[in-house]
């Protein structure tokens, strides 16, 4: 059939061709293109899970600041609908596609407070931005907790995952 194909150039530029709108509609292999004989996709491709719902089950949890942010955040949470970035003194929430920053701090908290991790998981993120290996962050650890000692006398605030939100 190669050979066919090559003498007859048609047959090799609608083979690709083919092959280029398939890439074009998203399509991601033969799997996508497999029929019943009825020509009704097969039950397996009909139940792909959305790419949302997969990201929506992933855990919360508070991933250490390697250099990856700016210098003041110690951890940011990602869950749905919102970033949270711990800082020594307060936290920032950013909205998904907001423009608005609320930012939750204690009155008459110490300015001493270090947030510190406990409680590790084996998650690890990787920031492989650019050609420059040098400037790629990887193996950034995650936590469930982050504690910040001594905010007010005798007061601890401890930030946790729970049920897909942070909270403390």
């Amino acid at each position: 059939m190669l050979r066919r194909g090559l003498r007859h150039g048609g047959s090799v530029r609608a083979l690709i061709l083919t092959g280029a709108l398939v890439v074009l509609a998203g399509g991601t292999g033969h799997t996508s293109l497999r029929t019943t004989p009825s020509g009704a996709r097969p039950p397996e491709a009909r139940r792909r899970p959305d790419a949302k719902a997969v990201f929506a089950r992933i855990p919360v949890s508070f991933e250490r600041n390697d250099g990856q942010f700016r210098n003041d955040v110690r951890f940011v949470a990602r869950a749905r609908g919102y970033r949270l970035f711990v800082r020594d003194a307060d936290a920032l929430v950013l909205p998904t596609g907001g423009r608005s920053v609320l930012r939750i701090g204690i009155d008459g908290a110490a300015g001493t407070a270090r947030a510190v991790a406990s409680v590790p998981l084996d998650a690890r993120s990787n920031y492989l931005h650019g050609n420059d290996r040098a400037k790629w962050v990887r193996g950034v650890p995650h936590f469930a907790r982050i504690r910040r000692a001594g905010v007010l006398p005798g007061i601890d605030q401890t930030w946790r995952t729970q049920n897909g939100r942070a909270e403390f």
